[in-house]
């Protein structure tokens, strides 16, 4: 039990202190891991071959022969893919992009001018 004088209250205030600092990471850009941009042999590494996906709702799984088989709300597709300048090629259903591939750990992003256009993880087929 606490002191109720000046001990006791210097005593509570330590233990606050104490536990305030445990609860904030020393150093948050260490804690915080960021999303790096792959480049075209990177890309080839870490995403074909593989699946990336939401967990839910779509997948993707770009295979090593340079086409892609989808899943989307149990609807499948298919399509294809190249690497060009750093740059992961899609065309699915007469339509072309070209993304660049962000990762951090496991979880993805496809890039087009900068902005976000797809979220998703890289998962074993």
């Amino acid at each position: 039990m606490l002191n109720s004088g000046k001990e006791g209250r210097f005593t509570l205030l330590l233990l606050m202190g104490v536990l305030v600092s445990s609860a904030i990471p020393a150093n948050q850009s260490v804690a915080a891991e960021q999303f790096r941009k792959l480049s075209g042999k990177q890309i080839k590494s870490h995403i074909i071959g593989k699946q990336i996906t939401d967990d839910v709702h779509w997948s993707e799984t770009y295979r090593k022969g340079g086409t892609i088989m989808s899943v989307d709300m149990g609807t499948d597709s298919h399509g294809s893919w190249t690497i060009k300048q750093d740059k992961l090629c899609v065309e699915k259903s007469a339509v072309k992009e070209c993304y660049e591939i962000w990762l951090k750990g496991d979880e993805v992003q496809m890039r087009t001018d900068g902005s976000e256009n797809l979220t998703g993880f890289v998962r074993a087929p």
